[in-house]
């Protein structure tokens, strides 16, 4: 256990002079669904405890609607993540022994945040895809407004307990300190982060996507069209949100 002076000493390192006035932030509306499966070990990866795939389900993908009042920049009013790898939030190990920093307690706002800094360092290395986003032109600050909107708003539509909740009045700003920063600032790393094939597969086997494909009979003869379910690569379902009724 951290003792006290310890503990605020790293806080300070970790977040410089960054403030955020987490009461002040408004509470948005999640929508959809968040499912992540661990598809592996998380090889270079140490902030996590293996390598996680966010899985968009068509129909009810995980959607985060920001309050009217929020501090939101053009196009950035409803984040909509794509298919991508998530550690379920970058939070310094130093706070993960302390009530209410497990890196799992606010999954779905996690997986908002990770998706932001996805897309800016695809855009940082070129991707036009990444480009094309509104995420690319997002200023760093507006980052940290979003985990604490979407912190507060887990928190009010699962309710929460107290001590659970107000755990994101220091996560929120950790997360605009120097470490996220550089990350956000980061070249190089676009590589990394594309969805392997295999990885996609996943995605299309849980959302049951079937695929036509020409079977060539042997000795020539006629060929014929046939419809084969995707493949199915090994993954295990690590868990699901649902906000349908919150």
């Amino acid at each position: 256990m951290l003792r006290p002076i310890g503990y605020l000493a790293a806080l300070l390192a970790v977040t410089g002079c960054t403030s955020l006035d987490y009461n002040a932030v408004p509470v948005g509306r999640f929508e959809g669904s968040a499912l992540v499966v661990w598809v592996g070990p998380g090889d270079e990866d140490t902030s996590g405890d293996g390598k996680f795939l966010y899985v968009p389900r068509t129909g009810d993908e995980l959607e985060f609607f920001r309050d009217a009042s929020a501090e939101a920049s053009t196009g950035n009013e409803v984040i909509r993540p794509g298919p991508f790898y998530t550690n379920g939030g970058s939070i310094p190990r130093f706070v993960q022994n302390i009530r209410g920093f497990n890196a799992w307690a606010f999954g779905p706002a996690y997986i908002i945040h990770d998706w932001l800094f996805v897309v800016r360092k695809s855009a940082n290395d070129g991707d036009p895809d990444a480009l094309s986003q509104p995420i690319a032109r997002m200023e760093f600050r507006e980052t940290g407004l979003i985990m604490a909107e979407t912190i507060k708003t887990v928190s009010a539509q699962y309710d929460l307990a107290p001590e659970t909740g107000q755990a994101g009045s220091i996560i929120a700003p950790v997360t605009l300190g120097p470490i996220s920063r550089a990350l956000w600032e980061q070249t190089g790393a676009c590589p990394a982060q594309q969805v392997a094939p295999e990885h996609l597969a996943i995605v299309d086997e849980i959302n049951g996507v079937r695929f036509d494909a020409i079977i060539v009979a042997p000795d020539d003869g006629p060929s014929k069209l046939e419809t084969l379910a995707a493949p199915k690569p090994s993954y295990v379902i690590v868990g699901t949100i649902d906000f349908a009724g919150r």
